[in-house]
C-alpha cells in the first residue's frame, strides 16, 4: 500500500484554496500518531509522503527572508533520526479518552535496528491533562543497559510556531536516561516521547 499524500487539511487555512496551514501542538500528536500507525503496518504500507513540505499544508512555513518549523515537523524529525529499520509488535493496555468513544489514551508503535542490537518505543500520550504511567515488558529479548527517553512537548495543545512570531519556539525536547533497573515509564501529558534501549544477543 502507498499514501502518496497524507497530513491534516483544516477549514480555517489561509491563502489559496485555504491551503497555508497553521498547526497546533495537537496536530503534532496526530502526527506521530500517523507515524505509529504506519510503522505497526510496515508490512503492508511501503510508502507514506506528507503532502507537501514547504508552505501548503507544510512543516515548513517560508517568506521572503525565514523559515518557521511548525509543531509537525518535529515528530517527523524526531522519528527519522531514531526509529529503527523493522517494526515489531508491541501490546498496549490503557484506558480511553473521555468523550471519545473509548480512543485509547496511549498510541504506541516499536522497532529495532537493522543489527537487533536497539529497541526504540514510540509512544504518544493523547491526553491533554493525564500523565501516564507506563509497565514496560519487553519479550523475546533480554534489556541491555538502561533506557533512555527522548520526549517532545509543549506547554498547550493549542501551541503554534509562527512566521509572525519567530522568535517564540513553542516545542520542548529534552533527553534522559531513566534510573537503572526502570520497568516503567512516566509519559507527561500530551507528549511524543521515543524511549530507546539495547538489546542483549
Amino acid at each position: 500500500m502507498a499514501l502518496d499524500e497524507w497530513g491534516f487539511w483544516e477549514p480555517n487555512g489561509t491563502g489559496a484554496y485555504g491551503l497555508e496551514q497553521t498547526y497546533t501542538w495537537n496536530h503534532a500528536l496526530g502526527t506521530a500518531c500517523f507515524l505509529n500507525l504506519f510503522q505497526r503496518h510496515a508490512d503492508t504500507v511501503g510508502m507514506a509522503t506528507w503532502a507537501q513540505t514547504v508552505n501548503v499544508l507544510a512543516p515548513l512555513m517560508t517568506d521572503e527572508t525565514n523559515v518557521v518549523c511548525q509543531t509537525v515537523y518535529y515528530p517527523m524529525a524526531l522519528y527519522r533520526e531514531l526509529c529503527g529499520s523493522q517494526s515489531v509488535k508491541s501490546d498496549v493496555d490503557c484506558h480511553g479518552l473521555p468523550d471519545t468513544d473509548g480512543l485509547p489514551m496511549l498510541d504506541v508503535s516499536s522497532s529495532i535496528d537493522e543489527a537487533g542490537e536497539t529497541l526504540s518505543i514510540a509512544i504518544v500520550n493523547r491526553s491533554e491533562t493525564e500523565q501516564a504511567e507506563i509497565e514496560l515488558s519487553v519479550k523475546g529479548a533480554e534489556v541491555r543497559g538502561e533506557w533512555t527517553a527522548h520526549e517532545l512537548n509543549a506547554s498547550s495543545i493549542h501551541d503554534v510556531n509562527t512566521l509572525e512570531e519567530q522568535d517564540k519556539e513553542v516545542v520542548q525536547y529534552s533527553v534522559r536516561t531513566l534510573p537503572k533497573g526502570s520497568t516503567s515509564y512516566l509519559a507527561p501529558a500530551h507528549s511524543i516521547t521515543i524511549l530507546k534501549v539495547g538489546l542483549a544477543r
